[in-house]
């Protein structure tokens, strides 16, 4: 009997015992999954309140991030724009300036090497050979193309302390740019100023396929293989641009009929949007490098309508004479850009060599860039000369150059 009494208590104590223990750890469970889900709804929270600050924080930079027009270089966010990386110094030593001139070069005529002792032409011609080392020559100097339509709107793009330089072809003549068939596709022929300039390019990668071609359409153009409408493409896929310099070249200057001017400008923008859908020059070069004569016409060489066909040259650019003034300096009119002429078979006066080696042979005086197309940097010296409305929705960056 004691022992009975003594196995039933026993056993009485071992149930207590395993319900105490079940229900401990039923509750420590329970408080576990509800630390669980305090913590993913914390963490979800934290993640709504950072996503929350972030945006708000973005909004903030963006509202607050305008500047005042002009600004003192000592003044800028170090976050601001890509200048803001360059100090005064540096500024000062590459003498920065974006209303400096500007050479805008003038090319005609390319010949083989052998042509070049009995070629007549020999003012508007030069060899392929010396084509090489000009692009050499300027690629030294720090000169770095941009193309015309770049140069009028003032999206002028090369590195820190290096020079913008407009490369312009007028004639639209094979020996700037042709086609040539090879193993059944259409490349563009290696003995032609653009076929040594993509060679110069792949050695040079930074020396830019950037170029303006002004063409007559109603003559030949770009002779050699493929259809006209192939080698325009051809050019404009490179990176070239393509310019107007009238239908058929026509001398203006002898013009006195409103409609001949018309037909000159509006009927080669026409042909050139049957060949290219939608393309439209921005500028023009005038043919002999000389204008109409009669005051009334003149606006009909920058902007008509022939026949439907609308056309508007931004930019009228002279033949030959000296360097461009800067598109940001108040003394540049977009009614007369000059150029200055590419070196020809003989040397003379005003042309390429006799700028760049004699009369503005240094980087004084010259547009130096400063790196950032979206600012206008001049020295204080120089803000009168700075055009603030052509400069439009730019940041203007003035600085002590001494």
């Amino acid at each position: 009997m004691r022992k009975t009494v003594l196995v039933l208590l026993m056993s009485l104590l071992i149930v207590v015992w395993g319900a105490t223990i079940y229900f401990a750890m039923k509750n420590g469970s329970d408080r576990a999954e509800k630390t669980i889900e305090t913590t993913e709804m914390t963490s979800e929270t934290t993640t709504e309140t950072t996503k929350e600050t972030t945006e708000h924080k973005e909004t903030t930079v963006t509202e607050t991030s305008a500047e005042p027009e002009e600004t003192s270089i000592e003044d800028i966010s170090p976050t601001t724009r890509k200048i803001d990386e360059v100090n005064i110094d540096t500024l000062r030593e590459y003498r920065v300036n974006e209303t400096g001139q500007i050479y805008i070069l003038n090319f005609h005529g390319f010949i083989q090497d052998d042509l070049a002792d009995t070629f007549s032409d020999r003012h508007y011609t030069m060899t392929f050979s010396q084509f090489r080392k000009t692009l050499l020559f300027l690629y030294d100097n720090d000169y770095r193309p941009i193309t015309m339509d770049e140069f009028l709107r003032g999206n002028i793009d090369v590195p820190l302390g290096k020079i913008p330089i407009v490369l312009t072809f007028d004639d639209g003549r094979a020996g700037q740019f042709n086609l040539v068939e090879k193993n059944g596709e259409l490349i563009v022929n290696p003995d032609s100023a653009v076929g040594i300039w993509i060679e110069f390019n792949e050695e040079h990668p930074d020396f830019k396929l950037k170029g303006t071609f002004y063409v007559n359409l109603g003559v030949s153009t770009f002779d050699g293989s493929g259809t006209l409408a192939e080698r325009l493409r051809y050019m404009i896929d490179l990176g070239f641009e393509i310019g107007n310099h009238t239908y058929s070249h026509e001398a203006l200057r002898l013009m006195t009929e409103k409609d001949d001017v018309i037909y000159q400008m509006g009927k080669n923008q026409e042909v050139m949007e049957s060949l290219v859908p939608g393309y439209k020059f921005t500028s023009l070069a005038l043919p002999f490098g000389e204008d109409v004569r009669v005051e009334e016409l003149r606006d009909y060489v920058v902007k008509g309508n022939y026949l439907g066909t609308e056309y508007n040259n931004i930019g009228v650019l002279d033949c030959k004479w000296r360097p461009s003034f800067s598109p940001f300096d108040t003394d540049f009119d977009t009614r007369l850009i000059y150029r200055v002429r590419a070196d020809g078979l003989e040397p003379v006066d005003c042309d390429m060599s006799d700028w760049m080696l004699n009369k503005l042979t240094t980087k004084k005086g010259q547009y130096i860039s400063d790196g950032d197309p979206q600012t206008v940097t001049v020295p204080e010296s120089l803000k009168s000369k700075l055009d603030e409305e052509a400069v439009a929705d730019k940041k203007i960056i003035t600085y002590n150059l001494d």
